[in-house]
């Protein structure tokens, strides 16, 4: 087997900034926290989860599956967005 059992095998946006992931054992929510960055076609994310409180990963092409870290990629950028625009509300 490849790599940790905590490693990210899916993500999906739920809303609000609510996110699942899937790690081979289990499926929670998390949430981005606002250390996570894009570089290119790598991100460093930073999240925050119930069970596990913070943990940051870096997800590269084929980490995980193009449509999921494309999704990714692009929540990160509205969610900055959101961030540092005056009176921009979550969705």
């Amino acid at each position: 087997m490849d790599g940790s059992r905590h490693r990210i095998v899916g993500v999906r946006w739920l809303a609000a900034g609510r996110w699942l992931l899937a790690d081979r054992e289990h499926t929670f929510q998390a949430k981005l926290a606002a250390g996570s960055r894009l570089f290119g076609t790598a991100l460093w994310l930073r999240w925050r989860t119930p069970r596990h409180g913070s943990r940051s990963m870096l997800l590269t092409v084929g980490d995980l599956p193009p449509d999921q870290l494309r999704a990714l990629a692009v929540r990160l950028r509205i969610e900055a967005l959101e961030r540092v625009l005056p009176g921009a509300g979550g969705r």
